[in-house]
């Protein structure tokens, strides 16, 4: 670790004793939101922590279609920050495959882009002076 990293994680811990009421916690903190046994009940829904002590996260994920999981259900709360929420596993999967596409949608919009570029400069080429450049004669396609 370095000085930096040390200095961040002090003033973190300063910062947990000042919020946290009562004694520091002595369980390991992987062990406080270890869900498994909650998953272990829903096969059929995610589940994740959502940070409750903000309530705009709380209304994006209840937007998305995650619900608070009740103590009956199993659900959990680690004081007033985290607790669990649930959502069906096929809106789940829906909605990686949807930030997937997005994702891609994005990494590929520079093509796109330089496309529509190449084409409006063959077109003027074309118009002012009349050279007809095909568009793929400008493009430079390094992937090759």
């Amino acid at each position: 670790m370095g000085v930096q990293e040390m200095k961040d994680l002090k003033s973190l811990r300063r910062e947990e004793e000042k919020t946290v009421p009562g004694a520091r916690v002595r369980t390991p903190r992987q062990q406080l939101v270890d869900a498994r046994t909650v998953q272990a009940k829903h096969p059929d829904k995610h589940i994740r922590w959502v940070n409750i002590k903000d309530p705009q996260k709380v209304e994006e994920r209840k937007n998305d279609g995650y619900v608070r999981l009740t103590s009956e259900e199993g659900g959990k709360s680690i004081g007033d920050q985290l607790a669990l929420f649930a959502i069906p596993k096929e809106h789940a999967s829906q909605r990686r495959r949807e930030h997937a596409e997005r994702a891609e949608m994005l990494l590929n919009a520079h093509k796109h882009e330089v496309r529509a570029a190449a084409e409006a400069a063959a077109k003027n080429l074309r118009d002012t002076t009349g050279i007809k450049v095909s568009a793929n004669r400008l493009i430079i396609d390094e992937s090759e």
